[in-house]
């Protein structure tokens, strides 16, 4: 891990820490002249690891021309044997048996920035099949030209709109142009179409969904890459027909 340091007033300067790697501790020297000016300071350290994560800490500098007083300031405890350390709710040093000296305490107890908001939730996919199934229960799902088929997908709160589109296209009663275009999404996110592929061949359909931020877009082609329409057996067409025909014979 390296090291820099920054907030140095005119006339203090100091080498940055050495690297090292963690668990680790460092030694950090400080060169004061003359002509720096009283006061404190709030000096940034900053931690790189590899990779580029990095970590910020603050402390005081303080510059004085005269040893402090000998009399006990009423704010800083006159024991040097007490032990203080950070309470983080109100960022002052309290006595405690554990903790470390009133100078490294107070050095250190200062509030950093608020932590960064959870991220947005996203908008997700969590079903697409056609007849209650998908790819992962038939690879290629098969389905009969010209018969009804019901569409299906379920996304979350966060999705605003969403669209099927299929290569090829499925036909004229197909799930997808503006039959499967959906600007608005009911309040559950469970969307049922139903639909009708007219032309034997092998589909691939694709659900993609936009969420309340627009760059959010979320796609799945992977529950419905392989859907195989077949044209129905002959003798499937011809039974009923077959039937009401014999059936007028026996009458």
């Amino acid at each position: 891990m390296d090291f820099t340091q920054s907030g140095f007033p005119d006339g203090v300067s100091a080498p940055n820490p050495k690297s090292c790697k963690p668990t680790c501790y460092n030694y950090n020297y400080i060169t004061v002249q003359s002509f720096a000016p009283l006061g404190t300071s709030i000096i940034t350290i900053t931690g790189t690891a590899e990779g580029g994560l990095k970590k910020t800490k603050t402390y005081k500098l303080k510059i004085q021309d005269t040893p402090p007083p000998t009399s006990p300031d009423p704010t800083t405890p006159s024991s040097s044997s007490t032990k203080y350390s950070c309470n983080e709710t109100n960022w002052t040093c309290e006595e405690d048996p554990n903790g470390t000296t009133w100078d490294i305490c107070e050095a250190n107890c200062i509030e950093g920035p608020p932590p960064p908001p959870p991220p947005a939730p996203k908008c997700k996919i969590f079903d697409f099949n056609i007849n209650e199934k998908t790819n992962k229960d038939s690879d290629p799902l098969r389905v009969w030209v010209d018969a009804s088929l019901k569409g299906y997908f379920s996304v979350n709160y966060v999705c605003t709109s969403c669209t099927v589109t299929s290569v090829p296209s499925d036909g004229n009663e197909n799930w997808t142009g503006a039959k499967g275009t959906y600007a608005s999404l009911p309040s559950s996110g469970n969307v049922t179409e139903p639909f009708k592929i007219n032309t034997a061949g092998t589909y691939s359909y694709t659900l993609e969904c936009i969420g309340t931020d627009p760059e959010d877009i979320v796609t799945n082609t992977l529950f419905l890459q392989t859907v195989e329409a077949l044209n129905l057996p002959w003798w499937q067409e011809i039974i009923p027909v077959l039937r009401g025909f014999l059936g007028g014979i026996w009458r």
